[in-house]
């Protein structure tokens, strides 16, 4: 990165990271959050959780598009679902 940073991808293929560095870098949904919250400071390391709600996820243009054609996107399981294993546990 130009200003010295880095940053570590797992699992994600060259032409993802390529995709993203071409379409998302600029508009970066993580890094929105972090600047939206002020948590921008040297050292600094959040979960996912820290950032941004679920729902805020499933409704951003990352997820729709990059990270659904990743085979990674959130996706909201059935209620119905949810509460049988609720129920069985």
């Amino acid at each position: 990165m130009d200003d010295g940073g880095f940053f570590y991808s797992h699992g994600v293929s060259t032409e993802d990271m390529t995709v993203w560095g071409s379409r998302y870098v600029g508009t970066d949904f993580w890094t929105a959050c972090v600047l939206e919250r002020r948590l921008a400071f040297e050292g600094s390391v959040f979960r996912d959780s820290d950032l941004s709600t679920r729902r805020k996820l499933l409704a951003s243009d990352y997820d729709r598009e990059h990270l659904t054609r990743m085979g990674m996107a959130l996706r909201r399981a059935p209620r119905k679902r949810w509460a049988k294993a609720d129920a069985s546990a």
